[in-house]
């Protein structure tokens, strides 16, 4: 027997899908769906991509392998949890893949000072900047010169230190010879999300004596020299 939670949430999803083949019927709109690595966008050749819209994980907030953990219940893939949870971006059980340090100096100081605090935290923090900056080595190699970048990020705090994430993204991007156009800071709009906290761990929690999550978010745009 299908349980009618699941029923009436697969009904909805097949209604919202039929809404945008409506939408998109007869109109001259092409779309192509890949299924892959923001660190490897194997299916995707260099110059061919006019405008990257990107939302990244959220480094250490939650494992994004748990989010999905019925799914990959359902799937009868449980056996492959411990390992995609090490190979998911933000996860604190990511460790770094290589000893370099990334191409950003707030980035570089935010691990430093993470390392004093929290060892384990401190190379989940080092693994998450150098496989976001992997992932916009990629960005950049099949963005169009003259293209763009829009990053939609916030920032947090671990074990007390402030992780600027919007700040060390901008710096990397700027390393590479791209110029920040344009950046907005605006109030979180309303999301499914948990709002609160912990200060202490930074990770999402009902407690009480927590810190509001992510009150405000920035939206980087990133012009590619042309």
């Amino acid at each position: 027997m299908v349980p009618p939670v699941f029923k009436r949430h697969v009904e909805y999803m097949l209604k919202k899908n039929r809404m945008l083949w409506e939408a998109l019927r007869g109109t001259d709109t092409w779309l192509k769906v890949y299924r892959g690595d923001a660190r490897r966008l194997s299916s995707l050749v260099e110059d061919e991509v006019r405008l990257i819209l990107f939302s990244p994980p959220y480094v250490t907030s939650y494992e994004y392998v748990d989010i999905h953990k019925l799914s990959i219940i359902w799937l009868e893939q449980t056996g492959a949890l411990r390992g995609l949870k090490k190979e998911f971006i933000g996860s604190v059980s990511a460790k770094p893949r290589q000893d370099k340090m990334p191409g950003s100096p707030t980035a570089t100081g935010i691990i430093e000072e993470l390392r004093a605090k929290d060892p384990r935290l401190a190379r989940a923090v080092h693994a998450y900047f150098l496989d976001m900056e992997r992932s916009f080595r990629e960005m950049d190699r099949v963005l169009l010169p003259g293209g763009h970048v829009a990053i939609v990020i916030g920032n947090t705090r671990l074990r007390g230190v402030e992780v600027r994430n919007a700040e060390a993204f901008a710096e990397i991007f700027t390393g590479m010879g791209y110029r920040v156009e344009r950046v907005v800071k605006r109030p979180v709009p309303g999301k499914n999300l948990p709002t609160q906290r912990d200060p202490r761990t930074g990770r999402f929690t009902s407690s009480n004596a927590s810190l509001k999550v992510y009150p405000h978010e920035y939206i980087l745009i990133l012009g590619k020299p042309p």
